[in-house]
């Protein structure tokens, strides 16, 4: 709008008129500079410190990852070197237990049953010849135990010797005897039959294999015999207690 008593400008031509409202237009929409906002004391050290808190953060994190890295890498020539793979204590243990006929889930178990107890001893002082850096405390991480346990294992040891892994037949071996003192096959045994001579043969084999590995728990002797559940085999155990071990036919009675 035009105030008033302003002189009227007047253009000879539309180019001028145009000219004119374009310088206007500038001189109108023109940016105004804008002078920075001085910064408190306090806000530029907050600023520092945040910044300060990011570089830190990221070395730690640097840090972090070459840790683990390392542990990486130390991993990978564990499992390459197989003598330090077979300084571990779970080989160790697993390899005790193998030998005695046990899993290695049965030397950590809290089972006190003689032949169990004899394994778990040897394999004590196995890892203990062989890892002689393990505190007791370690040792009893290892075993599930606690480390009163392990020195009384070690001072047993030290007065009756180190339990030796039985030597004894293989099971397999035993079963095809008794099958062949019975006139039958290992096949029929460990087979579902259910008549008489044939579990009587049966008994005689279990019985015969638990004279033989008494290390061996119910649970491996029922997968011997047809991987039949440890509640037959020990059903059957306790009928032989009571009724004695069937005797092959004709033993000590033909000529």
């Amino acid at each position: 709008m035009l105030r008033q008593g302003a002189p009227v400008r007047e253009f000879t031509d539309a180019a001028a008129l145009q000219a004119h409202y374009r310088a206007l237009r500038e001189r109108t929409w023109a940016l105004r500079t804008v002078r920075p906002r001085q910064e408190h004391g306090r806000t530029r050290a907050l600023v520092e410190a945040q910044r300060e808190r990011v570089q830190r953060e990221a070395q730690e994190r640097e840090a972090a990852a070459l840790a683990a890295r390392s542990e990486m890498d130390a991993r990978v020539f564990q499992v390459l070197d197989p003598e330090q793979t077979a300084r571990e204590p779970k080989r160790i243990i697993a390899r005790v237990a193998e030998a005695f006929g046990f899993a290695y889930a049965d030397i950590l178990s809290f089972s006190q049953v003689a032949p169990l107890v004899r394994a778990r001893w040897a394999a004590i002082v196995a890892v203990r010849e062989a890892r002689p850096d393990l505190s007791f405390g370690q040792l009893g991480r290892a075993f599930d135990r606690d480390p009163t346990g392990i020195r009384y294992a070690l001072r047993r040891v030290a007065v009756l010797g180190v339990p030796q892994p039985p030597v004894a037949r293989e099971p397999e071996r035993i079963i095809d005897d008794v099958a062949a003192a019975f006139g039958i096959t290992r096949a029929e045994i460990i087979g579902p039959g259910k008549t008489a001579p044939l579990i009587r043969a049966r008994w005689a084999a279990i019985a015969a294999v638990r004279a033989a590995r008494p290390d061996l728990p119910l649970v491996g002797l029922g997968r011997l015999f047809g991987d039949r559940d440890h509640t037959t085999i020990r059903n059957a155990l306790l009928r032989m207690a009571v009724e004695g071990v069937p005797q092959p036919p004709c033993q000590g009675g033909c000529t």
